[in-house]
């Protein structure tokens, strides 16, 4: 094992449980070891309800609107 991989286990250790079972799932992925699904908190699951709503009725941003969320300015994630 990698010093590097042994600081990020160590470092890990740290977290919340919920936090470490999903870097867990992560290494898991990229190793191709086993798949887990993708599990969505019920926000991301009804915000896809919604979508998949509006889509069945032909609701879709138009360009316009798909323009000025583009045009905004965009925060770094280190913000």
């Amino acid at each position: 094992m990698t010093q590097l991989l042994e600081q990020a286990l160590k470092a890990a250790q740290n977290l919340p449980q919920a936090m470490q079972d999903d870097l867990a799932r992560m290494m898991l992925m990229f190793s191709k070891v086993e798949q887990f699904p993708i599990l969505l908190s019920q926000e991301e699951d009804e915000a896809i309800a919604r979508a998949e709503n509006s889509a069945e009725k032909g609701l879709f941003a138009t360009e316009e609107a798909i323009a000025a969320v583009w045009s905004k300015p965009r925060k770094s994630p280190e913000a």
